[in-house]
Protein backbone atom coordinates (compact mmCIF):
# COMPACT_ATOMS: atom_id res chain seq x y z
CA UNK A 1 0.00 0.00 0.00
CA UNK A 2 2.98 2.27 0.79
CA UNK A 3 4.17 2.24 -3.13
CA UNK A 4 0.98 3.28 -4.22
CA UNK A 5 0.78 6.04 -1.89
CA UNK A 6 3.87 7.02 -2.86
CA UNK A 7 2.88 6.79 -6.75
CA UNK A 8 -0.15 9.06 -5.69
CA UNK A 9 2.12 11.56 -3.70
CA UNK A 10 4.44 11.63 -6.70
CA UNK A 11 1.35 12.48 -9.21
CA UNK A 12 0.49 14.96 -7.10
CA UNK A 13 3.33 16.97 -7.31
CA UNK A 14 4.10 16.78 -10.97
CA UNK A 15 0.22 17.66 -11.33
CA UNK A 16 1.05 20.98 -9.30
CA UNK A 17 3.96 22.37 -11.61
CA UNK A 18 3.08 24.35 -14.50
CA UNK A 19 4.09 21.17 -17.11
CA UNK A 20 2.04 18.62 -15.26
CA UNK A 21 -0.86 20.89 -15.54
CA UNK A 22 -1.04 21.24 -18.97
CA UNK A 23 0.07 17.37 -19.58
CA UNK A 24 -3.16 16.70 -17.57
CA UNK A 25 -5.26 19.48 -20.01
CA UNK A 26 -3.95 17.67 -22.82
CA UNK A 27 -4.68 13.99 -21.26
CA UNK A 28 -8.45 15.37 -20.85
CA UNK A 29 -9.16 17.02 -23.65
CA UNK A 30 -7.83 13.83 -25.64
CA UNK A 31 -10.03 11.69 -23.43
CA UNK A 32 -13.31 13.43 -24.23
CA UNK A 33 -12.24 13.54 -27.85
CA UNK A 34 -11.91 9.68 -27.76
CA UNK A 35 -14.82 9.13 -25.71
CA UNK A 36 -17.02 11.47 -28.41
CA UNK A 37 -15.93 9.72 -31.11
CA UNK A 38 -16.65 6.04 -29.42
CA UNK A 39 -20.36 7.92 -29.33
CA UNK A 40 -20.51 9.04 -32.68
CA UNK A 41 -19.81 5.64 -34.06
CA UNK A 42 -22.27 4.10 -31.66
CA UNK A 43 -24.63 6.73 -32.83
CA UNK A 44 -23.58 5.77 -36.68
CA UNK A 45 -23.84 2.24 -36.32
CA UNK A 46 -27.19 2.44 -34.51
CA UNK A 47 -28.65 4.97 -37.27
CA UNK A 48 -27.20 1.96 -40.46
CA UNK A 49 -28.83 -0.83 -38.10
CA UNK A 50 -32.07 0.73 -37.94
CA UNK A 51 -32.37 1.37 -41.76
CA UNK A 52 -31.62 -2.11 -42.52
Amino acid sequence: MSALAGYLHTLRQYLATPHGRHDARDDAAALARIALSCLLAAALLAFVRALI
